[in-house]
């Protein structure tokens, strides 16, 4: 049967993050507080027939590797190994999520791959196996199939949901300057000589204080994230601070009206956006 469905991925933004020592299987132990947010890919899922899997991407907007690699070919065709499936997939991805900012774009749109192929084909996979199969593509893919808010932990494959009813305004700022995750780890073992271990789980995530531990390294690499967090705070953020391994950096607004004001200001790279809650 042939057919197309248009899947939101949606970013994310890390309200605490707290790295500690490197694990035996070679990860490091994180506990992290993640919310998504407005800002969002848009991947348009075309279905024809087919007896073996076929996958084939093409994008528009922030540039994008289009090759085997892409976490939505790999989601793919990780969805056929598992269910045996099988069709010709042809995906279209609007890129409006910033690439290696710390936003999640890519593991988002793996996500929404993901839920894609499983509304199409009835449902085989449960939310669980869903689950599964994200955490062995990237440890934040699973907050993405299911979560608008919950604390990850162990590697960042494990979750915690955290109900969630309130929508805060936001402005995202993305600078020219990029991190990768493997920068910012080898930047933070560099820069600190204790390591807290062990990481605790809050009993609350509403007591938990904005925290990313990655942001005082990937500030003296990316001389941008302090320079946006102080023109955020100048222009009425109540909190700003770096998302995820950088370089975005957020800030939290009282108001639409104070957000979309400084996401005006702050010009390029700047986006206002809210985060999302519970239905």
């Amino acid at each position: 049967m042939n057919g197309t469905i248009v899947e939101t991925a949606h970013a994310k933004v890390n309200l605490y993050l707290a790295v500690g020592g490197v694990r035996s299987d070679g990860y490091h132990e994180i506990v992290t507080f993640m919310r998504r947010i407005s800002l969002a890919d848009e991947l348009t899922m075309t279905f024809s027939p087919g007896n073996t899997p076929y996958v084939d991407l093409t994008a528009e907007g922030d540039p994008t590797p289009l090759g085997a690699d892409n976490l939505i070919v790999r989601a793919a065709y990780a969805f056929f190994e598992r269910t045996g499936l099988a069709c010709d997939l042809r995906v279209h991805l609007h890129k409006r999520i910033p690439s290696m900012a710390g936003l999640g774009g890519g593991s988002s749109d793996a996500a929404a791959t993901l839920r894609g192929l499983n509304q199409w084909f009835g449902t085989p996979l449960s939310p669980d196996q869903l689950r599964e199969v994200a955490a062995a593509l990237g440890s934040d893919i699973p907050f993405f199939v299911t979560e608008n808010a919950a604390i990850s932990y162990g590697r960042g494959e494990k979750l915690l949901s955290v109900p969630v009813s309130d929508a805060p305004f936001i402005v995202v700022v993305k600078g020219k300057e990029t991190s990768s995750t493997s920068e910012a780890y080898r930047a933070l073992d560099g820069s600190r000589a204790v390591v807290e271990s062990p990481l605790t789980l809050p009993s609350d995530p509403s007591d938990l204080p904005f925290r990313n531990d990655f942001e005082a390294p990937i500030s003296v690499l990316c001389p941008s994230v302090a320079e946006h967090l102080t023109k955020l705070r100048s222009f009425g953020a109540t909190a700003a601070m770096m998302s995820g391994s950088g370089s975005a950096v957020f800030g939290i607004f009282p108001t639409e009206r104070s957000a979309r004001d400084a996401a005006e200001q702050m010009g390029d790279g700047a986006f206002f956006c809210h985060m999302l809650a519970d239905a």
